[in-house]
Parts: structure tokens; sequence; C-alpha cells
């Protein structure tokens, strides 16, 4: 086996792997979007809402915690919507 004929088995093999990978992260993003697509409002809608709160009420202190956790509760919400748009 030639040197020429090693490094293009290498290529193609390098392609392959790439093709592989670019599949499995389209699978892993499918498997992803999938479940956020069953996420129901009724219960992103309320979390969304004490997130609102938490958020506001920590600007308004001044405190982190309460910004971070209404942040949290409203990525959710956010997402979905967010989604929604895109589709």
């Amino acid at each position: 086996m030639s040197s020429r004929d090693e490094v293009e088995e290498l290529k193609a093999r390098k392609e392959r792997l790439l093709l592989e990978r670019e599949i499995a992260r389209l699978e892993r993003r499918k498997q992803f979007d999938g479940a956020v697509d069953r996420w129901r409002w009724i219960w992103v809608a309320p979390v969304g809402l004490l997130g609102a709160f938490l958020f506001l009420a920590g600007i308004g202190s001044g405190e982190p915690v309460p910004v971070i956790l209404g942040l949290v509760g409203l990525a959710p919400g956010l997402y979905k919507v967010w989604r929604g748009r895109k589709q």
C-alpha cells in the first residue's frame, strides 16, 4: 500500500467520521426540540409568572438571588416563545 493510498484512506475516514458526528448532533438536537415541543403552557405560564415576579422583586430590592431565580423561571417560557416564532 503506497503512502498516497494511505492518505486517501485517512481522508475518507475523516470525512465519514465528520459526517457521523454531524448526524449524531442533528439527532440530539431533534430529540431536544421534541422534548421542548411537549412542554405545555399549563405549567410554563405559571413558572414564567413566578419568574417574572422574582425577577422584578430582586431588581427592586437589589438582591441577586431572586434575580437569578427569576431568570431561571422565565427561561422555559422565553425559549418556548422563541421556538414558536422560529418555526
